[in-house]
């Protein structure tokens, strides 16, 4: 098996400043915070398909690179939960 190694720098910055992004515009005012949310959740989903290619991939299966991946899910989990809100009204778990 190949050494695994980090994400290249782009992509880790692109997985990492819309989460951060997000949890600064919980202070903005409500103008703001909403462009922000959009931005964030909008880029994330380009970009945690990209990471997870990387991970399948192989080669770059470390443990930082996985947590990163997760952490950055977490916007495009909000917009599904959001959507299938939209769509069916609620959740039958």
């Amino acid at each position: 098996m190949a050494e695994s190694r980090p994400f290249p720098v782009v992509l880790r910055w692109l997985l990492l400043v819309p989460v951060g992004l997000l949890l600064v515009s919980y202070g903005l005012p409500k103008e703001l915070a909403l462009p922000a949310w959009l931005l964030a959740c909008g880029s994330e989903l380009l970009f945690v398909p990209i990471a997870i290619f990387y991970l399948v991939r192989g080669g770059y299966r470390t443990l930082g690179n996985v947590a990163m991946t997760l952490v950055a899910a977490i916007p495009v989990g909000i917009i599904v939960l959001i959507v299938l809100t939209l769509m069916f009204g609620h959740f039958h778990i």
